[in-house]
């Protein structure tokens, strides 16, 4: 995925002005490889930038080191209260693959939003998009395992590609159902 691909992500949440792709695009800069396991942000700091997930994926912890979040190419990543409101991170994201990504730096997302009124438009899609992941995964843990796993499965098709312990957290499942429910699935298919 490239910047292009970004800004159509961005016109599909709310159209975006020629001006405001264009300063965007200077503002992202170059490409940055993260490599496996690379800390993105950590907890209890400040978080000054928000990223586009090129490539691989990144998944979210929470303080008890449970899994929160799997982002897959195509996101939109940084804990967004910080980011937005300037509190503390309540999430630790770092790398499961080796991803490529984007910077925006806080101080030049001000610059966007003071000059271009779609900037507040996409925040707030932004901020709603989170808040879906949220109550998804909320009503995903209420269910049986199996369903939850099943409901993972059906949000996540990346699946396949990320670690199973780190998949079975974010399921609530042992790792050894998540496992098995995995190669049952995988089997059937």
């Amino acid at each position: 995925m490239s910047i292009e691909n970004l800004l159509e992500i961005l016109d599909y949440l709310s159209r975006i002005t020629v001006g405001f792709r264009k300063d965007l695009t200077a503002f992202l800069g170059e490409e940055v490889t993260l490599i496996k396991n690379d800390l993105l942000y950590r907890i209890g700091v400040h978080i000054d930038s928000a990223c586009f997930l090129s490539s691989g994926f990144i998944v979210g912890k929470d303080k008890n080191g449970k899994v929160v979040r799997f982002y897959g190419p195509g996101s939109i990543i940084t804990d967004l209260a910080s980011f937005f409101e300037g509190i503390v991170s309540s999430i630790e994201l770092f790398a499961v693959t080796e991803c490529k990504i984007f910077y925006l730096e806080r101080t030049r997302y001000r610059i966007l939003e003071e000059k271009y009124s779609e900037s507040l438009k996409l925040k707030d899609k932004i901020i709603f998009q989170e808040k879906e992941i949220d109550v998804k995964r909320a009503e995903m843990l209420r269910q049986k395992p199996r369903e939850r796993f099943l409901h993972f499965v059906k949000d996540y098709p990346f699946f396949t590609q990320l670690p199973n312990r780190l998949c079975a957290s974010f399921t609530n499942n042992t790792e050894a159902d998540y496992s098995r429910f995995k190669a049952e699935y995988l089997r059937n298919m």
